[in-house]
């Protein structure tokens, strides 16, 4: 008999079929994962949106009331059940998010948890996906928004790395991977390698 696949393939099948808008297909795959992992919240919150995607809206409840049992001030679950539950809430239309941007790719893509982050009442605006800026300093880079509005910083020793290679050309993209009550988790992308690098 096979072995079944590991947690992190179906992780990584889970997200590339909801970036390819594949919804039944990333509803088997986050409910592969959770027949192994019952309390993975992100598995949940990839759930709900499929069933919303489909039209599946009771579902959609089920599940994100799941996500509050388990995390009280997921804002993510929040922010889902507040649209599953507003008078005459529309469906979402499918996701258009490049899915290259939050496939990881060794030595292309890192993500990583900021630190200093910003109030909590900011982070809850976020969704996952959003594009932010970096910005280098002296000794560090900083996250913000599109119009300037200071999330958080990269940690010291990526932030020291980062800022040699952008002295030599190197362009980095970055997005939202996961947020939390107290916690902001960034992807970054290298889009571009300088010669001198």
């Amino acid at each position: 008999m096979p072995n079944p696949p590991p947690l992190s393939s179906l992780i990584h099948q889970a997200i590339k079929a909801a970036l390819a808008n594949s919804w039944e297909e990333a509803i088997e795959y986050n409910l592969k994962i959770l027949s192994h992992d019952p309390h993975n919240i992100d598995a949940l919150n990839r759930l709900t949106q499929a069933y919303k995607e489909l039209g599946k809206v009771n579902l959609a409840k089920a599940t994100t009331n799941k996500v509050l049992k388990l995390d009280h001030y997921n804002p993510i679950a929040k922010k889902n059940l507040h649209r599953l539950t507003a008078p005459a809430a529309p469906i979402s239309p499918p996701s258009t998010i490049n899915p290259q941007l939050f496939l990881e790719e060794p030595g292309k893509t890192k993500s990583v948890n900021l630190t200093k982050v910003t109030e909590s009442s900011l982070l809850h605006r976020l969704t996952p996906g959003q594009l932010v800026n970096l910005t280098p300093k002296s000794r560090t880079i900083t996250v913000a928004t599109s119009t300037g509005t200071y999330l958080g910083s990269l940690p010291d020793d990526l932030s020291a790395r980062l800022i040699k290679l952008i002295r030599l050309g190197n362009r980095y993209t970055a997005l939202v991977r996961s947020i939390g009550p107290r916690y902001l988790a960034v992807m970054i992308r290298e889009t571009s390698r300088s010669k001198r690098a």
